[in-house]
Parts: C-alpha cells; sequence; structure tokens
C-alpha cells in the first residue's frame, strides 16, 4: 500500500520501537510473531544537505524529516492528512496528494525528496512515480532516495519486517520504528533500473547496513549545437554575361557598338567596348530576363531595357532627358 501509518513513534527504550512498529503494521491486520522479521536497527546520518529552490517531499507526513531539516524550501505530500497533521517540523506547504499523479506544472521543483517512503508503496507503481517525479523536477533538478534494504526471509511464515531506525540531524535525533510487508531482495539496485527507464542519471551512491541513498539527476537537454555556417555559393554566371554586337537605331542611321556583360565579385557589370576604351554603365539590373540599365554616351544619358530570348536581346533605347529613342537589338559576338 503507498501508505505511511503511524510512523512517528516517539520511544524511550528500543523495545517500545518494536512493539509500536508491529502493532502499525496494518490496521486490519495482527501478524503473529512467527510472521514477523525483526530487522537490526538501521543508523542513518543526515546532513544538511544542499538543495537550492523548492524541493518535493514524497511522503513528507510522519516524522517529517525533510521538513524539519529544509523547512520553508519544502512541498510535503503525503495520502494520509493524518500524518501531515501530526508531522512536526515547519514545511512551506503540506497537501494531501497521490504521487503517482502529481497536481504540479512541469519543472516545478528544483529538487524531490523521498525519505524512507517507497518502501510503502507498492513496487507496481514505483515506476509511475519516477515518471510523475522524473516531469515535475526542471532539467537539471535532483532526486535524493533514502530507503531499505530488503532481506531475505529467515523463515517461509515471515511476512512483514520491523526496522528500529536512529536518525542523526544537525543538532537532534530522532528515535522510531518502520513495520513493513517484506518485498524480498528489494534494495538499490531496484532504483538505479527504474531511473534508466525514466532517463535520470546516477550522482552518487551510498549503502550502509540495511538501507541506501541515492542521488540522480535529471539531464538538462542537449544544447542545440550552432549551425554551421553555409558554404559561401558562387553566383551563377548570368544568361547574359559575355560579349555583344548590338545596333541602336536611330533616325540619323544605325549605331553599332559592342558591350560587355561580366561578373565582378558578386556583381553584374557591363560596358560598351570603343576603340577609345570602354564606358560603363549604371542602374545595371538582369531579372527574370529582363535587362535594364543607363549609359553615358557621346554626351547624353540614355536607358536601355532588353529581353533576353533564343540567346537574343530585343527592346528599346531612349533618352533620360529627351524624347528621342528607338529599336535596340544585340546578339553574340562571333568575334
Amino acid at each position: 500500500m503507498f501508505m505511511k501509518r503511524n510512523r512517528h513513534i516517539a520511544a524511550t527504550a528500543l523495545s517500545a520501537v518494536l512493539l509500536a512498529a508491529v502493532l502499525v503494521l496494518a490496521a486490519q491486520e495482527r501478524p503473529k510473531p512467527e510472521q514477523v522479521l525483526k530487522h537490526d536497527k538501521l543508523e542513518v546520518v543526515l546532513p544538511d544537505f544542499p538543495a537550492e529552490g523548492l524541493i518535493l517531499d514524497i511522503g513528507g507526513g510522519g516524522e517529517g524529516v525533510i521538513g524539519r531539516l529544509k523547512a520553508k524550501q519544502v512541498v510535503a505530500i503525503d495520502l494520509s492528512k493524518q500524518e501531515l497533521v501530526e508531522a512536526p517540523g515547519e514545511p512551506l506547504l503540506k497537501i494531501v496528494m497521490d504521487a503517482r499523479d502529481l497536481k504540479f506544472l512541469d519543472g516545478t521543483f528544483d529538487t524531490a525528496t523521498v525519505f524512507f517512503t517507497f518502501m510503502y508503496i507498492a513496487p507496481a507503481d514505483h515506476a509511475k512515480i519516477f515518471q510523475e517525479i522524473h516531469r515535475v523536477l526542471r532539467p537539471g533538478g535532483r532526486l535524493l532516495i533514502w530507503d531499505v534494504v530488503f532481506p531475505r526471509k529467515t523463515d517461509p511464515r515471515q511476512l512483514y519486517v520491523m526496522y528500529p531506525l536512529h536518525i542523526q540531524l544537525p543538532g537532534k535525533e530522532i528515535n522510531t520504528g518502520y513495520g513493513v510487508k517484506i518485498a524480498e531482495g528489494q534494495g538499490a539496485d531496484h532504483f538505479l533500473e527504474l531511473a534508466k527507464a525514466s532517463d535520470f542519471e546516477v550522482i552518487s551512491r551510498k549503502d550502509e547496513a540495511g538501507w541506501f541513498m541515492i542521488e540522480f539527476k535529471k539531464p538538462a537537454p542537449a544544447p542545440v549545437p550552432a549551425a554551421a555556417p553555409a558554404p559561401a555559393v558562387k553566383s551563377a554566371t548570368p544568361a547574359v554575361a559575355g560579349l555583344w554586337d548590338a545596333v541602336a537605331k536611330s533616325p540619323d542611321g544605325d549605331l553599332q557598338i559592342q558591350m560587355e556583360f561580366k561578373l565582378e565579385g558578386e556583381a553584374l557589370v557591363g560596358f560598351f567596348k570603343t576603340p577609345d576604351g570602354t564606358t560603363p554603365f549604371s542602374k545595371l539590373n538582369f531579372t527574370n530576363d529582363k535587362l535594364s540599365f543607363e549609359v553615358d554616351y557621346m554626351g547624353g544619358i540614355y536607358r536601355i531595357e532588353l529581353i533576353l530570348s533564343n540567346d537574343k536581346l530585343a527592346g528599346t533605347w531612349s533618352a533620360v532627358a529627351g524624347p528621342e529613342s528607338g529599336p535596340f537589338s544585340a546578339e553574340r559576338s562571333k568575334s
């Protein structure tokens, strides 16, 4: 059963602790002496471990050990309202809640603790609880588990085990006893397997006589590698590139001239070629087989607009500052 019942047992002698543990094994179950395995006392030293942010303490009723240690950092949950009411300490919150169905948002907590609580939970529910803890922890958050190593039965009639327990906190001691059904052979390795299946990393493990402590971490997501810079793409040579024999028709006669287009770096440039040198084009644009440019030629500025089709250019020329205009055409130079 996922429930700690009457775990807060004040005892002045070991015999009183053991008697109390027997009585709380189950409200309706009265085990016979031969059904109870008596374990040696567990000695647990619990230092004030470092923890940032909020701590979710699962099974935080009863002795309220984590709440007594970390106080206002702790949100303590338990299935038993009475266990929470009776738990000493002053956690931030006490909430009746089932660890199999945590009502918190994803990534709420920096740390989760389970202090001698899994021993009371049916093993069939452990995986679901691990999944829920993983969900409510932030990336990089820690899960700390303290629990018993269940012994092998020394008598086939044994159904229960009693654990006298001495807990040493900074500046205080707790003497109590736990009585629970035997989950024979369950120990640290059981929880390591659950952690692996739930995507937890093992940070540390401590094995003691009859009990263990394991620290897990929820991995932070792997950083997304920076995208490699795209390789430089060499600009495709425009279809208009090359040497052209052009003819500009006007009422005064035809003007025959050569022109050339080529890439300089990433830019398309062009110019008229004459015996005296070259005359560069300005405002040159070639898009979707449409070519346009302006040229300062023989004392006037002219705009040329052409269309490339079947490897020929055809269009018009016009004076920028006057009404003159006429046909303009060009073919690939054969020279």
